[in-house]
Protein backbone atom coordinates (compact mmCIF):
# COMPACT_ATOMS: atom_id res chain seq x y z
CA UNK A 1 0.00 0.00 0.00
CA UNK A 2 2.77 2.77 1.34
CA UNK A 3 5.05 1.37 -2.20
CA UNK A 4 1.33 2.08 -4.61
CA UNK A 5 0.69 5.11 -3.00
CA UNK A 6 3.76 6.68 -2.28
CA UNK A 7 3.93 6.31 -6.70
CA UNK A 8 1.01 7.62 -7.30
CA UNK A 9 1.44 10.37 -4.82
CA UNK A 10 4.58 11.66 -6.83
CA UNK A 11 3.17 11.68 -9.56
CA UNK A 12 -0.04 13.87 -8.71
CA UNK A 13 2.66 16.40 -7.89
CA UNK A 14 3.90 16.64 -10.90
CA UNK A 15 0.78 15.93 -12.41
CA UNK A 16 1.16 13.08 -14.19
CA UNK A 17 -2.02 10.78 -14.86
CA UNK A 18 -0.15 7.67 -13.93
CA UNK A 19 -2.64 4.09 -13.44
CA UNK A 20 -3.20 2.97 -9.62
CA UNK A 21 -3.60 -0.45 -10.86
CA UNK A 22 -0.28 0.13 -12.42
CA UNK A 23 1.69 1.28 -9.57
CA UNK A 24 -0.31 -1.65 -6.97
CA UNK A 25 1.11 -4.31 -9.80
CA UNK A 26 4.89 -2.83 -9.34
CA UNK A 27 4.54 -2.76 -5.46
CA UNK A 28 3.51 -6.76 -5.60
CA UNK A 29 6.35 -7.62 -7.68
CA UNK A 30 8.33 -5.50 -5.07
CA UNK A 31 6.97 -7.37 -2.52
CA UNK A 32 7.11 -10.68 -4.08
CA UNK A 33 11.20 -10.67 -5.41
CA UNK A 34 11.80 -9.47 -1.58
CA UNK A 35 10.03 -11.88 -0.10
CA UNK A 36 10.06 -15.17 -2.56
CA UNK A 37 12.57 -13.78 -5.10
CA UNK A 38 12.58 -16.04 -8.17
CA UNK A 39 9.43 -17.55 -7.51
CA UNK A 40 7.03 -14.74 -8.57
CA UNK A 41 4.97 -15.92 -11.70
CA UNK A 42 6.54 -14.08 -14.37
CA UNK A 43 4.51 -15.75 -16.95
CA UNK A 44 0.72 -14.76 -15.68
CA UNK A 45 2.37 -10.88 -14.74
CA UNK A 46 3.12 -10.49 -18.41
CA UNK A 47 0.24 -12.43 -19.98
CA UNK A 48 -2.54 -11.65 -17.83
CA UNK A 49 -1.72 -8.09 -16.65
CA UNK A 50 1.07 -6.19 -18.38
CA UNK A 51 0.28 -6.92 -22.08
CA UNK A 52 -3.35 -5.93 -21.72
CA UNK A 53 -2.05 -2.58 -20.22
CA UNK A 54 0.03 -1.70 -22.90
CA UNK A 55 -2.29 -2.62 -25.36
CA UNK A 56 -4.76 -0.74 -23.94
CA UNK A 57 -3.35 2.98 -24.78
CA UNK A 58 -3.21 2.00 -28.22
CA UNK A 59 -6.76 0.80 -28.78
CA UNK A 60 -7.72 3.99 -27.12
CA UNK A 61 -6.10 5.78 -29.47
CA UNK A 62 -7.85 4.38 -32.36
CA UNK A 63 -11.25 4.16 -31.15
CA UNK A 64 -11.07 7.56 -29.64
CA UNK A 65 -10.03 8.49 -33.11
CA UNK A 66 -12.32 7.01 -35.03
CA UNK A 67 -15.34 7.81 -32.88
CA UNK A 68 -14.26 11.76 -33.55
CA UNK A 69 -14.11 11.57 -37.33
CA UNK A 70 -17.68 9.42 -37.18
CA UNK A 71 -19.04 12.72 -35.34
CA UNK A 72 -17.63 15.18 -37.75
CA UNK A 73 -18.44 13.58 -40.56
CA UNK A 74 -22.38 13.35 -39.58
CA UNK A 75 -21.83 16.66 -38.29
CA UNK A 76 -21.00 18.03 -41.84
CA UNK A 77 -23.34 15.98 -43.91
CA UNK A 78 -26.43 17.26 -41.14
CA UNK A 79 -24.92 20.83 -42.04
CA UNK A 80 -24.27 21.90 -38.89
CA UNK A 81 -22.00 24.62 -38.29
CA UNK A 82 -19.70 26.21 -36.11
CA UNK A 83 -19.50 29.76 -34.08
CA UNK A 84 -17.60 31.50 -31.36
CA UNK A 85 -20.65 32.82 -29.58
CA UNK A 86 -19.91 31.73 -25.80
CA UNK A 87 -17.66 33.08 -23.06
CA UNK A 88 -16.16 31.45 -20.75
CA UNK A 89 -13.84 31.74 -17.52
CA UNK A 90 -10.39 29.76 -17.04
CA UNK A 91 -8.17 29.19 -14.29
CA UNK A 92 -4.65 28.69 -15.97
CA UNK A 93 -1.56 27.51 -13.92
CA UNK A 94 -1.34 30.08 -11.55
CA UNK A 95 -4.75 30.00 -10.48
CA UNK A 96 -5.31 32.96 -12.41
CA UNK A 97 -8.75 33.44 -14.63
CA UNK A 98 -8.89 34.39 -18.33
CA UNK A 99 -11.35 34.88 -20.63
CA UNK A 100 -11.79 32.40 -23.45
CA UNK A 101 -14.37 31.96 -26.60
CA UNK A 102 -16.54 28.45 -26.94
CA UNK A 103 -17.07 27.56 -30.30
CA UNK A 104 -20.70 26.78 -30.36
CA UNK A 105 -22.96 24.16 -32.81
CA UNK A 106 -25.23 26.07 -34.61
CA UNK A 107 -28.59 24.00 -36.10
CA UNK A 108 -30.73 21.76 -34.64
CA UNK A 109 -30.83 17.76 -35.21
CA UNK A 110 -34.76 16.11 -35.23
CA UNK A 111 -35.94 19.65 -33.80
CA UNK A 112 -33.70 19.54 -30.57
CA UNK A 113 -30.93 22.16 -30.71
CA UNK A 114 -28.04 21.06 -31.47
CA UNK A 115 -25.67 22.20 -28.68
CA UNK A 116 -28.02 21.63 -26.00
CA UNK A 117 -28.29 17.76 -27.17
CA UNK A 118 -24.66 18.10 -27.44
CA UNK A 119 -23.61 19.36 -23.48
CA UNK A 120 -26.50 16.69 -22.76
CA UNK A 121 -25.07 13.94 -23.99
CA UNK A 122 -21.51 15.09 -22.71
CA UNK A 123 -23.04 14.68 -19.35
CA UNK A 124 -24.08 11.49 -19.66
CA UNK A 125 -20.91 10.35 -21.61
CA UNK A 126 -19.18 11.73 -17.84
CA UNK A 127 -21.24 9.54 -16.27
CA UNK A 128 -20.48 6.41 -18.09
CA UNK A 129 -16.82 7.30 -17.64
CA UNK A 130 -17.69 7.46 -13.95
CA UNK A 131 -19.48 4.05 -14.47
CA UNK A 132 -16.95 2.25 -15.85
CA UNK A 133 -14.31 3.39 -13.79
CA UNK A 134 -16.16 1.66 -10.76
CA UNK A 135 -16.31 -1.50 -12.74
CA UNK A 136 -12.94 -2.23 -13.42
CA UNK A 137 -10.32 -0.42 -10.59
CA UNK A 138 -11.58 -2.57 -8.10
CA UNK A 139 -7.68 -3.00 -6.56
CA UNK A 140 -8.58 0.66 -5.46
CA UNK A 141 -10.81 -1.56 -2.88
CA UNK A 142 -6.88 -2.35 -1.75
CA UNK A 143 -6.65 0.57 0.90
CA UNK A 144 -10.39 -0.45 2.16
CA UNK A 145 -9.07 -4.23 2.80
CA UNK A 146 -6.59 -2.85 4.63
CA UNK A 147 -8.45 -0.31 7.12
CA UNK A 148 -11.23 -3.27 7.86
CA UNK A 149 -8.27 -4.83 9.66
CA UNK A 150 -7.82 -2.21 11.85
CA UNK A 151 -11.76 -0.81 11.93
CA UNK A 152 -15.27 -1.87 11.40
CA UNK A 153 -16.29 -1.69 8.14
CA UNK A 154 -17.83 2.52 8.73
CA UNK A 155 -14.84 3.66 10.35
CA UNK A 156 -12.98 2.50 7.62
CA UNK A 157 -15.22 3.72 4.38
CA UNK A 158 -15.41 7.18 6.70
CA UNK A 159 -10.78 6.98 6.44
CA UNK A 160 -10.40 6.31 3.31
CA UNK A 161 -12.99 8.71 1.64
CA UNK A 162 -11.44 11.38 3.72
CA UNK A 163 -8.09 9.89 2.61
CA UNK A 164 -9.93 10.43 -1.06
CA UNK A 165 -11.12 13.99 0.19
CA UNK A 166 -7.54 14.91 1.25
CA UNK A 167 -6.11 13.79 -1.74
CA UNK A 168 -8.06 15.32 -4.26
CA UNK A 169 -8.19 18.63 -2.38
CA UNK A 170 -4.24 18.58 -2.23
CA UNK A 171 -3.18 17.29 -6.07
CA UNK A 172 -5.95 16.51 -7.84
CA UNK A 173 -5.89 19.70 -10.17
CA UNK A 174 -2.63 19.00 -11.29
CA UNK A 175 -3.61 15.89 -13.11
CA UNK A 176 -7.08 17.49 -14.23
CA UNK A 177 -4.94 19.52 -15.72
CA UNK A 178 -3.04 17.52 -17.89
CA UNK A 179 -5.57 15.49 -18.88
CA UNK A 180 -7.92 18.07 -19.84
CA UNK A 181 -5.77 20.77 -21.10
CA UNK A 182 -2.62 20.05 -21.56
CA UNK A 183 -2.55 16.88 -24.03
CA UNK A 184 -4.51 18.28 -26.30
CA UNK A 185 -6.84 21.47 -26.43
CA UNK A 186 -10.52 20.03 -27.60
CA UNK A 187 -13.71 21.55 -28.22
CA UNK A 188 -17.30 20.28 -27.84
CA UNK A 189 -17.02 17.15 -30.11
CA UNK A 190 -13.90 15.99 -29.09
CA UNK A 191 -14.51 15.79 -25.66
CA UNK A 192 -17.22 13.70 -26.02
CA UNK A 193 -15.21 11.00 -28.52
CA UNK A 194 -13.01 10.68 -25.56
CA UNK A 195 -15.62 10.16 -23.41
CA UNK A 196 -17.63 7.72 -25.40
CA UNK A 197 -14.24 5.90 -26.37
CA UNK A 198 -13.61 5.42 -22.63
CA UNK A 199 -16.49 4.70 -21.34
CA UNK A 200 -16.71 1.79 -24.10
CA UNK A 201 -13.06 0.39 -23.85
CA UNK A 202 -13.44 -0.17 -20.00
CA UNK A 203 -16.97 -1.71 -19.66
CA UNK A 204 -15.82 -4.21 -21.89
CA UNK A 205 -12.73 -4.84 -20.35
CA UNK A 206 -14.40 -5.25 -17.64
CA UNK A 207 -17.35 -7.11 -18.80
CA UNK A 208 -14.25 -10.10 -20.35
CA UNK A 209 -12.43 -9.63 -16.69
CA UNK A 210 -9.19 -7.94 -18.17
CA UNK A 211 -7.64 -5.09 -15.91
CA UNK A 212 -7.35 -1.89 -18.22
CA UNK A 213 -6.37 0.99 -16.37
CA UNK A 214 -9.27 3.82 -17.03
CA UNK A 215 -6.57 6.55 -16.82
CA UNK A 216 -4.56 5.00 -20.07
CA UNK A 217 -7.57 4.57 -21.63
CA UNK A 218 -8.50 8.07 -21.03
CA UNK A 219 -5.53 9.71 -22.32
CA UNK A 220 -4.79 7.12 -25.43
CA UNK A 221 -8.41 8.62 -26.68
CA UNK A 222 -6.76 12.61 -25.97
CA UNK A 223 -4.14 11.67 -27.77
CA UNK A 224 -5.93 9.83 -30.97
CA UNK A 225 -7.96 13.09 -31.21
CA UNK A 226 -4.60 15.42 -30.49
CA UNK A 227 -3.31 13.36 -33.48
CA UNK A 228 -6.60 14.29 -36.27
CA UNK A 229 -7.05 17.76 -35.00
CA UNK A 230 -3.39 18.28 -34.60
CA UNK A 231 -3.27 20.18 -31.58
CA UNK A 232 -1.33 17.71 -29.74
CA UNK A 233 1.42 18.68 -26.94
CA UNK A 234 4.12 16.00 -28.28
CA UNK A 235 6.50 17.11 -25.09
CA UNK A 236 3.49 16.81 -22.57
CA UNK A 237 2.58 13.04 -24.33
CA UNK A 238 6.50 12.03 -23.89
CA UNK A 239 6.50 12.90 -20.68
CA UNK A 240 2.89 11.19 -19.70
CA UNK A 241 4.50 8.55 -21.46
CA UNK A 242 7.53 8.13 -19.74
CA UNK A 243 5.60 8.29 -15.97
CA UNK A 244 3.93 5.37 -17.36
CA UNK A 245 7.11 3.20 -18.12
CA UNK A 246 8.73 4.13 -14.78
CA UNK A 247 5.05 3.59 -12.53
CA UNK A 248 5.92 0.04 -12.27
CA UNK A 249 9.86 0.14 -11.36
CA UNK A 250 9.25 2.83 -9.38
CA UNK A 251 6.32 0.73 -7.15
CA UNK A 252 8.67 -2.15 -6.94
CA UNK A 253 11.88 0.27 -5.64
CA UNK A 254 9.92 2.05 -2.92
CA UNK A 255 7.49 -1.13 -1.40
CA UNK A 256 11.09 -3.07 -1.52
CA UNK A 257 12.77 0.31 0.38
CA UNK A 258 9.99 0.22 2.82
CA UNK A 259 9.54 -3.47 3.53
CA UNK A 260 13.36 -3.48 4.21
CA UNK A 261 13.49 -0.46 6.83
CA UNK A 262 9.88 -1.34 8.56
CA UNK A 263 9.42 -4.96 7.92
CA UNK A 264 12.93 -6.60 8.17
Amino acid sequence: AVGAGGTVLVASIYGFPISTTHALMGSLIGAGFMEIGDSVNIEILTSKFLGRLIVSPFLAIFLGSLIYIVIRVARKKSGLKKKKVRSTTELNKKGKSKKKKLKEYQGFIIGIDSQKAVDVTHVFSAGAVCFARSLNDTPKFVALFIAVQAFNIQVSMFVVGCGILIGGLLHSRQVAETIGNNITKLNHGQGLSVNIATAFLVIVASKVGVPFSTTHVSAGSLIGIGLINKKMNYKVVGEVLLSWLITLPLAACLRAFFYYFLIL
